[in-house]
């Protein structure tokens, strides 16, 4: 039984491109970004529709970049066969 902390073996395929690399890159300066707007918001005593805003978009950003990716990897995968 292999464990998951074995090294890759030769066949298998790099684990990330410079793109996929930047694109996680830039959604977590947004994800920080967002985090960042509601603590400042929340603790400022903001309008209470901003902060429930900002809370929407920090649950449905990182599902989007999520979906986003699992249908990228699926097209690649459908590519090559």
């Amino acid at each position: 039984m292999e464990n998951d902390m074995s090294p890759k073996k030769e066949n298998e395929e790099k684990s990330y491109t410079k793109r996929q690399r930047y694109a996680a890159r830039i959604a977590l300066a947004l994800i920080l970004l967002i985090l960042t707007a509601l603590l400042i918001n929340a603790f400022a005593g903001g309008d209470p529709g901003v902060t429930l805003a900002l809370l929407f978009m920090l649950i449905v950003f990182p599902c989007i970049f999520y979906g986003i990716k699992v249908y990228t990897d699926y097209v690649r995968r459908k590519n090559r066969e």
